[in-house]
């Protein structure tokens, strides 16, 4: 305790912290900002999966970064429902001429126009598309999927399974659920052919032996096998 004189010639009483009881109060000053960073760096969270894709191109500059309006794309989000769909983005502002890429193997974007690019879907997969300029700037897009591989109703093809005995012999085929349009192909075409190749009812034609198979694969990617005894 530490006594001073004040202006009126009376003696009073100052309290003095000692050292420790500084240094603790420090040491909990600087437990609370450590808390408070950590919250922060949790709603930094990469939720878009594209840390590892900057990482590995370091040669341009992540969107997330760099000032906002330097290069966009229009659509900036896009939903997918069946494989090979398609998706056109246009790029707005930037540096001319365009480069373009996916995250993932999801997809691929190709060069549609100077400064368009179009993305074709192989899977039913979330994904990100990426736009570059001439001088590194990128801009990115969301892929969605509004729908599933996993058809509302199964795909059965009648009948499941033929035998034709004779070259030039013929079966119709006809497919029902899945989701419409429907593709056909054959495991060997110089073996039998179907006709048309697409809708809801083909017909196939045995060219020769030994066996063969028909396939159906519907627009979300989804198949069904139909074997053809040939002897």
């Amino acid at each position: 305790m530490k006594k001073f004189m004040s202006a009126n010639g009376r003696e009073k009483n100052m309290k003095r912290y000692s050292p420790k009881k500084w240094i603790l109060s420090l040491a909990v000053l600087a437990g609370l900002m450590g808390m408070w960073a950590g919250c922060e760096s949790d709603k930094d969270t990469d939720v878009d999966n594209l840390d590892d894709y900057f990482a590995t191109h370091p040669y341009v500059t992540d969107p997330r970064t760099q000032p906002n309006g330097i290069v966009t794309l229009k659509p900036a989000n896009a939903s997918v429902t069946f494989v090979g769909q398609t998706v056109i983005f246009t790029a707005v502002g930037g540096k001319a001429p365009y480069s373009w890429d996916a995250v993932n193997g999801s997809g691929s974007v190709a060069m549609r126009a100077d400064n368009q690019g179009i993305y074709t879907a192989t899977a039913l997969e979330p994904n990100t598309v990426i736009c570059f300029d001439t001088a590194g700037h990128t801009a990115v897009a969301q892929i969605s999927t509004a729908s599933t591989n996993s058809p509302s109703t199964p795909l059965i093809v009648t009948p499941s399974s033929a035998t034709l005995i004779i070259n030039g012999d013929t079966i119709p085929l006809v497919v029902t659920g899945g989701t419409a349009p429907y593709s056909w192909t054959v495991y060997d075409p110089g073996l039998g052919l179907v006709n048309p190749s697409s809708g809801s009812s083909v017909t196939y034609r045995r060219l020769n032996s030994p066996n063969n198979i028909v396939t159906v694969t519907d627009s979300v990617g989804n198949s069904q096998n139909v074997p053809i005894t040939q002897p």
